[in-house]
């Protein structure tokens, strides 16, 4: 969806029947996220377009930007895996040195470069 996340929230019930509820929930990024990685317990990462990663810590009701990976202005970045509230690693995507990994482990305060593609052709 472009320009807000859709943060897809499942609540369960209390009896032994789960019955599962949607909550729209906006993230105030312009950015078009693609990614998203729930770890349970509230938190969930969310990444994007124009190196854009995102936070949160309550379920998706307040998400917090993250700084950006260091050279990542101009990737899309499609992919993220949390581990948990200050760990995750996000992936970008494209032609050769454009495709990379990123991580993360102090809440995305700073990032470190850990994978550059060298296939100038590889995708």
């Amino acid at each position: 969806m472009r320009r807000a996340l859709t943060l897809l929230a499942i609540l369960a019930a209390t009896s032994s029947t789960a019955h599962a509820q949607w909550t729209l929930e906006t993230s105030n990024s312009t950015a078009d996220l693609r990614g998203i990685h729930s770890i349970g317990g509230g938190v969930a990462w969310a990444s994007g377009t124009n190196g854009t990663v995102l936070r949160t810590e309550d379920g998706g009701y307040a998400w917090r930007s993250c700084s950006m990976p260091p050279g990542a202005e101009k990737l899309d970045l499609r992919g993220i895996q949390a581990f948990d509230a200050n760990t995750a690693i996000v992936m970008s995507s494209g032609r050769g040195d454009l495709s990379r990994l990123y991580k993360t482990t102090d809440g995305c305060h700073s990032w470190r470069l850990v994978f550059r593609n060298p296939d100038k052709d590889g995708f």
